[in-house]
């Protein structure tokens, strides 16, 4: 299987390029790497998670979709691949940034569906 990498327009000037750094079964996990419109400025970067998650950043998220309509970048890194574990992020770009905007996590492959996980962060935007 062949996954794209992800590329988006953020604002004027600002690009997000998401590589495909490797590929699994049912995963595929990305760079993050924010540059000008021609890669001049290039850096990587990671994305925020909850607090005492992850240890405070995610600079390899799996399976990134980015919706331009919203600014929202979502990842669905899955434990298995029936889906039934594993966690789904998403965060939005702020015009500067991306910040934290869900997460829900399921640590136990048990069969229950992504809908029906705990939620260890929710935001609302204004």
């Amino acid at each position: 299987r062949q996954v794209e990498p992800l590329i988006a327009r953020l604002a004027p000037g600002v690009v997000l390029y998401a590589p495909v750094c490797s590929l699994g079964a049912y995963n595929a996990v990305h760079n993050l790497i924010l540059a000008g419109e021609h890669g001049e400025g290039a850096r990587t970067i990671a994305l925020p998670l909850p607090a005492g998650y992850g240890g405070g950043g995610i600079s390899d998220p799996m399976n990134l979709d980015y919706d331009p309509d919203t600014r929202i970048l979502g990842s669905f890194a899955k434990g298995r691949g029936l889906g039934d574990c594993g966690d789904e992020i998403q965060w939005i770009w702020d015009g500067k940034a991306f910040q934290l905007l869900t997460a829900r996590v399921m640590p136990f492959c048990s069969g229950v569906p992504g809908d029906d996980w705990p939620s260890l962060y929710q935001a609302v935007v204004r």
